[in-house]
């Protein structure tokens, strides 16, 4: 069925009035962070990435830039622009601090993570133990996560106890001050989904990332801190 061009106009003129009386709305009430932050789906800096919430590469920021921090392996890595700048900070407090931090993992492609998947389920008899995410679930897709580990965990399996590392608990101590969190954090199993990594950061912006490792929650809480606060300010 044609629609005329004349109600094809009211139905655009309609859905711009209501996103106008929708963002007016949102100005006018408090959130522990900016608004901007909640509601920017162009950055995508606070996007919950995980089993339930699948990352759309469609929606994907190409702003790649290879990292210019200490990498293990031959292999170039990448992050997005901003992140990678962020990671370039960290690193240059840490070695102030004499803790000396390697990437070992950062950007992935969606044929990579599903690589990755697959072969660890086929190394585990057909199980997958949730070692590793399915493809759409991994942060690392996003291009704002990566690995950090020391120089004595080169090459090792990746466990909890690199939490006793001094670089761990520096890490845990001033992720935030560049704008990264422990995105898996201790005793958030049930929550995130993930058993607790140490080495796994996400890069979210300073202001966001300070405010949650202070309050110790993760990303699935904030989110879930932003959703009960519009349904108690319901539009």
């Amino acid at each position: 069925m044609k629609v005329s061009r004349a109600r094809m106009a009211l139905v655009m003129a309609a859905a711009i009035f209501i996103t106008l009386v929708a963002d007016a709305a949102l100005a006018g009430i408090t959130f522990a962070l900016p608004l901007e932050l909640m509601t920017d789906d162009t950055e995508g800096y606070l996007q919950l990435v995980n089993a339930d919430n699948l990352f759309d590469e469609a929606t994907f920021k190409k702003d790649l830039v290879p990292l210019k921090v200490r990498t293990s392996g031959g292999s170039e890595q990448r992050l997005r622009r901003v992140a990678s700048r962020a990671l370039t900070d960290l690193f240059t407090a840490a070695e102030a601090d004499g803790v000396r931090l390697y990437a070992v993992s950062s950007y992935r492609d969606y044929a990579t993570q599903r690589a990755l998947y697959y072969n660890d389920v086929k190394n585990n008899n057909g199980v997958d133990d949730h070692s590793t995410q399915i493809p759409g679930a991994s942060e690392h897709q996003t291009g704002l996560a990566v690995d950090l580990v020391s120089r004595q965990w080169l090459g090792r399996a990746l466990t909890a106890e690199f939490a006793e590392t001094a670089e761990a608990q520096w890490l845990a101590a001033r992720c935030a001050d560049f704008g990264f969190i422990i995105r898996y954090p201790k005793s958030k199993e049930r929550i995130t989904g993930i058993v607790y990594e140490p080495w796994h950061l996400r890069y979210v912006g300073e202001e966001a990332a300070r405010y949650m490792m202070d309050k110790g929650i993760t990303l699935e809480e904030l989110w879930m801190e932003w959703y009960l606060y519009l349904e108690d300010n319901a539009l």
